[in-house]
């Protein structure tokens, strides 16, 4: 139920605005990629938001190049902006797994 609650014709609310910048752009995201975007968000402080979503939109620029329209050329947009994602991510994670294997257990007990 909570999960109907925050999506609007498949897109999580959260990236409604982002949304709108990808239409303005030219961008042809799916909702598959809203809900991937969503997913990779989860992995992130809110904080960080508006940078991964800036950077995801300057690689799937960088990926299209000057053909816009060009199916071929939004699948390579597409990919190239998920690959940074996937690796924006994996380095977030990496991040905290280093985080928690420097506490000592005593320091855990009140997080």
């Amino acid at each position: 139920m909570r999960r109907k609650l925050q999506r609007k014709h498949g897109i999580p609310y959260r990236l409604e605005s982002f949304k709108r910048h990808c239409v303005e752009q030219g961008y042809d995201l799916l909702p598959d990629d809203y809900r991937f975007i969503d997913l990779m968000l989860n992995d992130f402080d809110p904080s960080a938001f508006k940078s991964i979503l800036t950077g995801y939109s300057r690689e799937w620029c960088e990926g299209i190049g000057k053909e816009r329209s060009c199916i071929l050329a939004q699948g390579r947009g597409r990919r190239r902006a998920n690959m940074w994602l996937l690796e924006k991510s994996e380095e977030r994670k990496n991040e905290i797994k280093k985080i928690n294997q420097n506490k000592r257990p005593w320091d855990t007990c009140f997080d």
